[in-house]
């Protein structure tokens, strides 16, 4: 076979898309002894592909190592009761969880929707309670206040807002009216 035939089958093979008889005619090129210099590299690996082809897997050995498989007659499955315990865990945690939820309705009920239920204070519980109160009272006059200068500050940031945007209007406005105006006194000023 010639080089160039030879080379055009290798770059075949290693990207995988030679037929088995030119693999074969490849192994046989490698095999003749005026192999050329540039394809020598090539030799060592197809001998050893040849090579390793001429090896016998001891079969007999790996089929004694593989556990014979049992008859079907002598597998039974085993019975699971798994099915059986699951419903039983479901079915209690939905009973322990419905006799928590009524005696937590009657506990509750009792305690806190009782009618006539006051408060009694103590005397310094009472003086706490009317400071707390007026302390409270105060803080929230004051905070108003503040807050109604920051609304008035709010005004004129939206007025700044409204300013902004006429400027950006007078800004185009000669454009608009009367372009030719501005080209003309663009020209004038070179």
């Amino acid at each position: 076979m010639k080089p160039t035939g030879i080379e055009d089958l290798l770059e075949k093979y290693f990207e995988g898309n030679t037929t088995l008889s030119e693999e074969q005619s490849i192994r046989d090129f490698f095999r003749e002894p005026d192999v050329p210099q540039h394809l020598l590299k090539y030799e060592p690996l197809f001998k050893f592909f040849e090579s390793e082809q001429k090896i016998k897997a001891p079969f007999r050995q790996l089929t004694d190592q593989v556990p014979e498989m049992p008859e079907q007659s002598t597998f039974q499955p085993v019975k699971s009761r798994i099915h059986a315990n699951s419903r039983f865990y479901i079915l209690s945690g939905l009973a322990a969880s419905l006799i928590i939820l009524i005696a937590m309705t009657f506990l509750f009920r009792n305690d806190i929707f009782r009618k006539g239920h006051t408060l009694t204070l103590t005397p310094d519980q009472e003086l706490a309670y009317t400071e707390t109160r007026q302390t409270l009272l105060f803080i929230s006059g004051s905070l108003n206040t503040g807050l109604r200068q920051i609304e008035t500050l709010q005004k004129v940031d939206q007025a700044f807002a409204k300013i902004q945007m006429l400027n950006k209007f007078f800004q185009y406005q000669p454009v608009n009216i009367n372009p030719d105006e501005i080209n003309d006194q663009s020209i004038k000023s070179r």
